[in-house]
């Protein structure tokens, strides 16, 4: 629910009384997990059963870039290396990859079934995921690939962050 108030709240902040933020009339509304934005105009939102929004004029309109046929897996993270590769990341381990700025999303084996929670670039190739039972996966080829690594921990990973290729950090629980 945060994400989705966020979602509301800062195209509100950078507008102008007047306007209005405009969706697709038939998109069904769902919980939104995470945000992430690629330049001022540009931000990306996942949530629900696999949904994966986009703003492309600063949160004025969102269109539905991914809302897959029948069950599929919640969507908890996103992440952008630049304007054209971005991961995402959620339930049953699944993740999603997308080259071309969001128009084709790909699944990509992450070789777990836990979920996962949140996904980061600590470079334009050197991508990081993390999830449930303290599940990390590291790819080192703009997550085309990933190999599980050994955090020492059994505890849920709820967010990673890095501030360059050899220095993260991630929060969890318990």
């Amino acid at each position: 629910m945060i994400s989705f108030l966020a979602l509301l709240i800062l195209p509100l902040l950078s507008s102008t009384h007047n306007e209005r933020i405009q969706t697709d009339e038939n998109a069904e509304f769902k919980a939104l997990y995470a945000i992430t934005s690629t330049s001022p105009e540009t931000a990306y939102v996942v949530g629900e059963t696999g949904t994966i929004l986009a703003t492309r004029d600063g949160g004025k309109a969102w269109t539905i870039l991914h809302k897959p046929k029948g069950p599929a897996s919640d969507l908890y993270g996103i992440a952008f290396a630049n304007r054209a590769l971005g991961l995402a990341v959620g339930r049953d381990g699944i993740i999603l990859r997308t080259t071309d700025g969001g128009k084709t999303w790909s699944q990509i084996p992450s070789g777990t079934t836990h979920s996962l929670l949140s996904v980061r670039f600590a470079t334009a190739t050197d991508a990081w995921c993390a999830g449930f039972e303290g599940t990390i996966l590291k790819s080192d080829d703009g997550g085309k690939s990933w190999l599980a690594q050994r955090p020492g921990v059994q505890n849920h990973i709820w967010s990673l962050t890095f501030s360059g290729k050899k220095t993260g950090w991630a929060c969890g629980s318990g």
